[in-house]
């Protein structure tokens, strides 16, 4: 093979090498920033109509995808979900602002209560810890918090149907939070 030849070969191999290492750094970071919830994250793609029901002037109704539980929110504020291979966030929000539901799975075989979630919180700072019922008659775990970004945060965990459950809230948005947790049901 002729030297013209070879370098040429060379130049055509390096810009495939480097069309596919763009084309899939770009990639990975597009992932990255579906799987990090941002507070301030909603946008035309992640917006949820499908899962969504009117049912007042005020109040909407969500359904969870797979029909297992479901919630009303206030409907001035606009619903975003975002989701990956072990996680599911539901952002709850009215001009980047209100509360996040983020959803794993609980595997363990313990029992989860405020103690459980003690050990699990070493080093954090949060208040008022106590285990509570929630209006649908299942048990869940309550606490303050103050969150770097957030501020000063209210926060109900709980786990159901190997489902771990964590509501955060900013507190200024007790209303939206309250409105949820009186009206959340499992299917």
């Amino acid at each position: 093979m002729n030297k013209k030849l070879k370098y040429i070969l060379i130049i055509i191999i390096l810009a495939v090498v480097i069309i596919f290492a763009s084309y899939k750094w770009g990639s990975d970071k597009q992932n990255l920033n579906n799987i990090v919830p941002n507070q301030n994250l909603i946008n035309e793609n992640t917006l949820i109509n499908e899962n969504i029901e009117k049912k007042s002037d005020k109040i909407n109704i969500f359904r969870s995808s797979d029909s297992s539980f479901s919630f009303e929110y206030l409907s001035n504020y606009k619903l975003s979900q975002l989701t990956d291979d072990v996680s599911e966030s539901i952002l709850i929000q009215e001009n980047g602002r209100g509360l996040q539901i983020y959803i794993t799975d609980f595997t363990a075989n313990m029992v989860f209560n405020a103690k459980l979630v003690k050990q699990e919180l070493v080093g954090e700072k949060i208040n008022n810890l106590k285990d509570v019922n929630m209006p649908g008659g299942f048990p869940a775990v309550s606490f303050s918090s103050t969150d770097p970004s957030l501020g000063d945060t209210f926060e109900i965990w709980f786990v159901k149907a190997g489902k771990l459950y964590q509501i955060t809230a900013e507190v200024n948005h007790q209303t939206l939070l309250q409105t949820l947790i009186d009206s959340w049901k499992f299917n």
